[in-house]
């Protein structure tokens, strides 16, 4: 009986466990760090798996900044700054590092390895978004066995699976549902200080998550549910509906404050953004651009009718399956992974007048598609958020529509079991049969994509090779869904059909993971490099040197850097350096050092170490302030020493970096005159002097100005210390304080009552059957 109470989260937890299945049997790492390993100075075996691009940044971006935050928070300090990438740059003010993330904190302080960490928090959050989705489902009057099949299908959906290796997405997106079903808590049930309270929590959670584009369309989604509840249960007569969504606002609210620590310093450093743009028509047509086109559109009933990335492509060496990337550079995998599996887009067609919160769960998945899609909608939200325009994709939002398909498929499951059998029959066998037709469109009208004959015959093959995939998906579920009407018993076969077609779709493998991450590589501990190279690969992987942000992974002070929210200043200081665009054309986050670079320069920015693939030409240096170059067989590389002082040095020697963490850095050096530290200077650092205060003066330079940080230093040694404390922290975390007390006061303050727990709303006004609140 106890078992049966806890089968939800049981098979949910399964279910989460499944795409990772070679992390928790062979021990593996998620990531595909077999691709980067490939790559110089690592030189590992050529890689079994394809590449895909966005796909690398699990490598390139989160696993370092996890390791930072860990590590940190692992010896008792707050994570506020990334010393080894782009001269310095904010970490505790990215919000992608997700610093301040409770389980974070929880990993760093139990000092468990960045590898095993990232597998139980993914696992975690593919459940945790399973159980949202359960307990909305059931919140809307979903059955157990529909709630179920809503959460398993959401779990392992597409989009879900596709985003695990960059782990803010998932982390973000997993607290949305149950901010949706706390607000239909607070209108429909008792309790409803309680749920305000836990409303606050998530909407907190969802924000420390670190993506901010997703927790927007987290909050978007809960504002659309509370006005279409309010208007649509609006009763002159009776005043409650106003309390409540009054309530939902003040948890709303105190979920901001709550996350305010960590969005505060993160706002406060966008003012810096080299994304930061003044929103035009020019813009906003680049924007769309990058919405997902049309054509994904068939990939509803069959996520991989647009080719799977896990697998190699079946025309050319080296590309991946994902035939959307050939026709259009913004139709990664992950960004069009609207599809919903046979069983979920075959339930929806069972859907009854939607009434209270389904209808409003109805209007925010067609508001996400539409959104998704790069209409006009966008429009209002481009130009009138501030910050919207410096955004990513649009098509992000579709995880909207993919949440709410999974729950409304749960909800309106029981309709299959209540219907006229040869209705199911009919419309499960046509959704399935036009399903499949639809996948195959590309074999049939491949020029409807592209005037290219090798990429019509390109997507012929990939849909082709998937045909047995499509074909044995739809078995499974014309057979879930008939078995079901057929015999009521039968209706668990649903969600484990949820669960077949997806392992059988891409379950599997769609989660690139590898035995191990990167080797650590010796270096002058407290140097600068600069790595050289050239471009960056979109389809395909070029044979790049340490590619940007890997430094880190070896504690190497880089002067490169990958990140979504650089410094203006950063990206002009490498474009001066590079004597052009420091961005490969792929990617226009990524910062490199190319083969152009002025020694010089790189002199000016603390440089000394220079390493590339093969001998640079400008580095022919006659006034002898460039030695090299220098083979380095071991790791099949080419350096360069410069000659300038290095990062920190006064007029009279070098000084010396004695200790250097992710708040603060310890410096001895010989006074009088200037100590130069060729750090970014930035808001927040303050210094001392023999434990004294000192005022740190920004530095300019010939790359741009108030690059550097200077202390002036009397005559004899000295002992500097510079610490970093975020600008907007202590203001985020009053907000906190203050917050966490209003919590508590509406928790344990008397109130006057003014509805009992048994005079709410109706819940007819809600929807057709009793909702409830427990995960049973």
């Amino acid at each position: 009986m106890r078992l049966r109470k806890f089968w939800p989260v049981i098979f949910l937890a399964v279910c989460a466990a499944l795409p990772l299945w070679r992390c928790f049997l062979t021990g593996q790492v998620i990531g595909p760090f077999d691709q980067i390993r490939h790559m110089a100075p690592w030189n590992g075996p050529a890689p079994d798996s394809s590449w895909d691009v966005l796909q690398a940044d699990g490598v390139l971006q989160f696993y370092p900044w996890r390791d930072m935050v860990f590590e940190s928070w692992g010896k008792g300090q707050i994570p506020s700054w990334n010393p080894y990438e782009l001269a310095g740059a904010p970490l505790l003010a990215n919000s992608q590092s997700a610093a301040l993330y409770p389980p974070h904190i929880l990993v760093g302080v139990l000092h468990i390895p960045t590898g095993v960490a990232m597998v139980l928090l993914a696992w975690f959050h593919l459940l945790w978004a399973g159980l949202g989705v359960y307990y909305l489902s059931r919140r809307l009057g979903g059955s157990r066995n529909g709630s179920l099949i809503a959460g398993s299908a959401f779990c392992l959906s597409a989009f879900m699976v596709a985003w695990t290796v960059l782990p803010s997405v998932i982390t973000t997106v997993s607290w949305i549902p149950w901010i949706l079903g706390l607000i239909v808590g607070v209108f429909s049930g008792p309790k409803r200080r309680h749920k305000i309270i836990l409303l606050a929590v998530c909407v907190a959670m969802m924000f420390l998550g670190g993506h901010l584009q997703f927790a927007a369309y987290g909050m978007m989604a809960a504002v659309v549910m509370t006005l279409w509840i309010t208007i649509s249960t609006w009763n002159p007569t009776r005043a409650r509906t106003g309390f409540y969504a009054f309530g939902v606002l003040i948890g709303l609210f105190l979920g901001g404050l709550l996350a305010a620590p960590q969005l505060l310093p993160v706002i406060n450093y966008s003012k810096f953004s080299h994304r930061a743009n003044v929103p035009d028509q020019k813009g906003y047509e680049g924007y769309t651009k990058t919405a997902i086109p049309g054509f994904a559109l068939q990939s509803l009933a069959f996520p991989t009718a647009l080719g799977n990335p896990a697998k190699p492509s079946p025309v050319e060496k080296g590309l991946n399956g994902d035939w959307a990337a050939l026709a259009s550079n913004n139709a990664d995998f992950a960004e069009t992974a609207l599809g919903l599996g046979p069983v979920v887009f075959i339930l929806l067609f069972f859907m009854k007048k939607p009434r209270g919160g389904t209808a409003a769960l109805v209007l925010i998945g067609i508001l996400a598609l539409l959104l998704g899609l790069g209409t006009v909608l966008n429009e209002p939200l481009y130009f009138l958020v501030p910050g919207w325009s410096a955004s990513g994709s649009p098509g992000r939002a579709v995880v909207l529509f993919v949440m709410a398909a999974c729950v409304l498929a749960g909800v309106v499951s029981d309709n299959v079991i209540e219907g006229q059998p040869k209705k199911v029959y009919g419309i499960a066998a046509g959704v399935c049969v036009f399903g499949f037709v639809l996948a195959a469109v590309p074999i049939l009208f491949g020029p409807a994509y592209s005037t290219s004959d090798q990429l019509n015959s390109a997507i012929k093959t990939y849909v082709s090779s998937e045909a047995p995939v499509f074909l044995a998906t739809a078995i499974i579920a014309l057979i879930a869904v008939c078995a079901a009407r057929y015999k009521p018993e039968y209706r668990r076969l649903m969600p484990i059909g949820v669960v077949l077609c997806s392992v059988f779709a891409y379950g599997w493998n769609l989660i690139p993971t590898s035995s191990s991450t990167l080797a650590n590589i010796k270096s002058d501990g407290n140097a600068r490099y600069a790595f050289v190279n050239a471009s960056w690969g979109l389809l395909a992987p070029t044979p790049n040197l340490m590619p940007p942000n890997t430094a880190s992974y070896s504690h190497i002070h880089d002067l490169a850097g990958y990140d979504s929210l650089l410094h203006r200043d950063s990206v002009l200081m490498l474009q001066a350096i590079d004597q052009g665009t420091p961005t490969p054309p792929a990617n226009g986050n990524m910062m490199l050092v190319k083969p152009k670079a002025d020694p010089k320069l790189l002199e000016e920015a603390g440089v000394t170490h220079v390493w590339s693939q093969k001998p640079i030409p400008s580095f022919t240096d006659p006034q002898g302030t460039v030695k090299g170059p220098y083979m380095i067989p071991s790791l099949g590389i080419v350096e360069y020493e410069l000659l300038g002082p290095g990062r920190a040095y006064t007029p009279n020697a070098p000084a010396q970096i004695v200790s250097e963490s992710y708040n603060d850095i310890v410096i001895k050096a010989q006074g009088p005159g200037p100590l130069t530290l060729k750090d970014r200077m930035m808001p927040g650092w303050t210094a001392t002097v023999d434990d004294k205060p000192a005022e740190i003066t920004p530095l300019d330079s010939s790359l741009g100005k108030d690059l550097w940080r200077q202390v002036n230093l009397e005559g004899g040694g000295h002992t500097i210390h510079m610490t970093c404390q975020p600008p907007g922290l202590i203001t985020g975390i009053i907000c906190f304080l203050v917050s966490a007390l209003l919590c508590i006061g509406l928790l344990l303050l008397p109130v006057v009552k003014i509805v009992t727990s048994e005079d709410g709303l109706p819940l007819n006004e809600l929807e057709n059957s009793t909702p409830t609140g427990k995960i049973s």
